[in-house]
């Protein structure tokens, strides 16, 4: 199922993900509250104009990461409605 925000590369690696774990295991995911504390911090410096370029880099790649993440679940609970 093609995901228009994501190049079809990652059409593969979520039908391989969805191979291996279950959507409920996939649907549960929560991301570590070590790194959500990481990634406010960031969204905090960001507001304030003190982010540095590499600080912005792992911001970025947070906001990327989230949205891999939504659209697997969103794969995931899509399955579950089928089933």
């Amino acid at each position: 199922m093609a995901d228009p925000y994501f190049p079809a590369v990652y059409d593969d690696f979520f039908d391989y993900l969805m191979e291996k774990a279950t959507p409920e295991a996939i649907l549960a995911y929560q991301t570590p509250e070590k790194i959500q504390e990481r990634v406010m911090e960031l969204f905090k410096k960001e507001i304030e104009g003190k982010l540095t370029s590499a600080e912005l880099v792992e911001l970025e790649q947070a906001r990327y990461a989230e949205k891999l993440i939504s659209a697997l679940k969103a794969r995931s609970l899509s399955v579950l409605k089928r089933s």
